[in-house]
């Protein structure tokens, strides 16, 4: 499961040409919460806090990770996706990518074999 992610909400309101924004980090944050509440309760399910993992107690570094106030940018896939495969890691390990020598994720040991080209490969 993943949580909301932060808000920025001058540059939300500031897109939307709006005075105020319509969307509040303080409510993102609070929802975030709740999905770790419910999380909690069912034993095979995980939380990203995107929250946290996109530094949404700070404005300014949040939002080097939206690309318009709310949606994220190249930069926040990423760390968000980086947030996720930790999850996958340690909660998930036998759906991890096989983590092998060669780096190339198809003979290890443990986790998924990777059947196609991997998105380093690809990009």
């Amino acid at each position: 499961v993943d949580a909301t992610p932060p808000v920025d909400e001058r540059a939300w309101a500031n897109y939307r040409e709006l005075s105020t924004s319509d969307r509040s980090n303080d409510v993102a944050r609070e929802y975030g919460r709740k999905v770790a509440v419910v999380a909690a309760r069912h034993e095979a399910c995980s939380v990203v806090d995107t929250w946290e993992l996109l530094q949404g107690a700070d404005a300014d570094a949040q939002a080097q990770f939206v690309s318009d106030g709310l949606h994220l940018n190249e930069r926040g896939n990423e760390k968000v996706s980086e947030g996720l495969m930790k999850v996958v890691q340690t909660d998930f390990p036998k759906l991890a990518p096989m983590d092998d020598e060669d780096g190339e994720g198809r003979y290890g040991s443990s986790g998924l074999p990777v059947e196609e080209k991997l998105w380093k490969e690809i990009c």
